[in-house]
């Protein structure tokens, strides 16, 4: 007799499931056409790096489909373009808003892990410190689509630019104000449990390493050597 498939204890069914359909890294969302399309106001077309995946298998069935689907946008951590598109271009919100519609509702339900730019601050030059338009809509798209998102990553190329912009306004509280946007934002986003700032290049001053931690926020620091 075959073996059918749907015989199998769930637990099996799931396993093959993961083995096919989750990776180690992160997976990337990038985007299928040029960028700027979106000043015409048509979002721009989004596709996934899915190498070493067998996205074939959610075509077999609606069955396995409806199966697997949760698996892998559940397991999968899912960052935002590369990083060094991602620095030169912040306008990510709109990226993020083509990526949930193309999924779906019922599978940005199912995210639980996403990797961001971090928020970026605005006006410093008029004293005081807020956050910008485009980092407060990317992170009310989290909070309103992923009703089960626990893991937020993000990533900061260098902390030098704001380091000195928060210092030039000459206030011993401004950036624990800063940060404190930041987490007041995280913190409306109630399934969190866990915040990453990944830092490249120079790392942060101590004492806004100090400030980072207070938040219990985890800071991952990956320093550039010479020969990258």
């Amino acid at each position: 007799m075959p073996l059918n498939f749907f015989s199998l204890p769930g637990e099996i069914r799931n396993k093959i499931y993961e083995e096919l359909l989750v990776l180690p890294q992160p997976v990337i969302i990038d985007i299928a056409t040029d960028f700027w399309h979106d000043l015409h106001g048509v979002l721009p077309a989004v596709k996934l790096d899915t190498s070493g995946l067998c996205l074939a298998l959610l075509h077999v069935s609606k069955r396995v489909y409806s199966e697997a689907s949760s698996l892998f946008y559940s397991e999968n951590r899912f960052t935002l373009l590369d990083l060094e598109f991602l620095f030169r271009h912040p306008l990510q919100n709109v990226i993020l808003t083509s990526f949930l519609d193309r999924i779906g509702r019922q599978n940005a339900s199912f995210l639980r892990h996403i990797c961001i730019a971090f928020p970026a601050f605005d006006d410093y030059h008029i004293g005081r410190v807020t956050l910008r338009e485009n980092s407060i809509r990317t992170l009310e798209l989290i909070r309103l689509n992923c009703p089960n998102i626990t893991t937020l990553e993000t990533s900061l190329e260098t902390t030098n630019a704001m380091e000195v912009a928060i210092n030039a306004l000459d206030s011993p509280r401004a950036a624990t104000e800063a940060l404190a946007l930041v987490d007041a934002r995280f913190k409306a986003i109630s399934p969190l449990e866990e915040v990453i700032v990944n830092v490249y290049g120079e790392p942060p001053s101590d004492d806004l390493r100090k400030k980072i931690r207070d938040h219990a926020w985890t800071i991952k620091v990956t320093e550039y050597s010479d020969d990258d």
